[in-house]
């Protein structure tokens, strides 16, 4: 795992190590967000040596414009592609349902072992935690994803579409909620109703499909079985 510090963009914390032995590059979470270290680190107590340079301190990269990420090895990965912390196997993946959201996909790669990305930890949000903001570019047959708890997904289409996809929204977890954000008024995105298209599982009022122009909102929670998604509320900008 690499890192390009790039102007003022880069962002580190002092981190000291109270667990095992850590290896330069090592993508952990650090309490309330994820980074990686710049140098290896020893465990709680190490003194400073060729091996550990710092002892059991390390800088940790939480925030770059640019990154070489350990990855999911199985997975083709897309420019735009949203990625996610896997904190058991401490890599991530564009598979929204290893965790939650911590960077952008700059390079199209097909079942590497790294990623190059744009990376930020300091989004991740532990359940009720902050604001989870992504941006995803969708067609009309694209399902989208969404980062976790209070997710905020600025969508954007190459033109006016509505979405066909069944479901329109990948599955949550009871109660969470999430915010979907328009970007264009001229390439708008409708969503539908399950009722006026079986399959969608979007429950709206007054089963009312919605076009989401520039800065339009729809904010939904996720229904009791963790599939459906209902909506809060919808504010129309224009």
């Amino acid at each position: 795992m690499t890192c390009k510090n790039r102007g003022a963009h880069t962002e580190t914390i002092l981190y000291t190590n109270t667990s095992t032995a850590i290896a330069a590059g090592y993508l952990t979470k650090i309490d309330d967000v994820v980074g990686f270290s710049c140098n290896a680190v020893g465990a709680s107590g190490a003194n400073s040596d060729i091996n550990y340079p710092n002892g059991d301190k390390g800088v940790f990269i939480i925030k770059t414009e640019f990154a070489e990420l350990d990855c999911d090895s199985s997975l083709t990965y897309v420019v735009g592609d949203s990625l996610y912390y896997d904190e058991t196997n401490h890599r991530v993946s564009n598979v929204n349902s290893v965790g939650r959201n911590c960077g952008t996909v700059l390079v199209a790669a097909t079942t590497p072992t790294t990623v190059k990305a744009s990376f930020d930890g300091t989004r991740y949000a532990i359940a009720g935690g902050s604001i989870n903001a992504i941006s995803q570019t969708v067609t009309a047959s694209s399902t989208i994803l969404h980062g976790g708890q209070n997710s905020t997904i600025y969508l954007t289409a190459a033109s006016a579409i509505t979405l066909t996809s069944n479901p329109t929204i990948t599955a949550g977890v009871a109660g969470q909620e999430i915010t979907l954000v328009g970007t264009s008024d001229t390439n708008t995105i409708t969503v539908r109703d399950n009722t006026n298209d079986a399959g969608t599982l979007l429950y709206l009022n007054s089963s009312t499909d919605f076009t989401l122009g520039k800065d339009d909102t729809l904010k939904l929670k996720c229904n009791s079985a963790g599939t459906g998604w209902v909506e809060i509320a919808r504010s129309d900008n224009a």
